[in-house]
C-alpha cells in the first residue's frame, strides 16, 4: 500500500513540476515578447510601464520594470509549493495556472495588447497619453 502512495506522490509531483516549468516559460516569454517591450518602450515616454503583476499601467521609477518582471516570475516559482501537496497540490496547482492563463485576463489587458501601444513603436508622446487616458476610462 505504502508504494502506491509513494507512486501517486511521485507522480503528482513531477507533473507539478512540469506545469510550473510551463507556466514560468509561457511568463518569461511573454515578458521578453516583442509587444510587450514595444508597449513598455512607449509607455516610458510618459513615464509609465505595464505592470505584469498588476496587469494595469503603472508609474515608472528606478528598476521599477525590472523589479515587476522579478516579481511576476517568483509569483510562478511560489506557486511551486502546491507541488509538495501531492494529489490535492496538483488538483490546485492546475486550477491556478490555467485561470491565470485563460480565465483571469482582463479586458484592459486585452485591449492594450490589441492596440497601437503594444504594435508601434514610432508613437509620439502626445499619442501615448491619449491612448493610455481612453483606456483608463475604460
Amino acid at each position: 500500500m505504502i508504494e502506491v502512495l509513494g507512486t501517486i506522490y511521485l507522480v503528482s509531483w513531477l507533473i507539478s513540476i512540469s506545469l510550473i516549468t510551463w507556466h514560468y516559460l509561457y511568463v518569461r516569454n511573454q515578458i521578453n515578447s516583442s509587444e510587450f517591450q514595444t508597449l513598455n518602450a512607449n509607455l516610458q515616454k510618459i513615464g509609465l510601464f505595464w505592470s505584469q503583476t498588476e496587469d494595469n499601467f503603472a508609474t515608472l521609477e528606478v528598476d521599477s520594470i525590472g523589479l515587476d518582471h522579478q516579481k511576476a516570475k517568483k509569483t510562478v516559482v511560489f506557486m511551486g509549493v502546491l507541488a509538495f501537496a501531492s494529489l490535492p497540490g496538483l488538483i490546485l496547482l492546475t486550477v491556478v495556472i490555467l485561470s491565470s492563463r485563460y480565465l483571469v485576463r482582463s479586458r484592459l489587458e486585452s485591449q492594450v495588447f490589441a492596440s497601437q501601444l503594444a504594435s508601434d513603436s514610432r508613437l509620439s508622446a502626445a499619442v501615448v497619453t491619449e491612448l493610455v487616458e481612453d483606456f483608463k476610462r475604460l
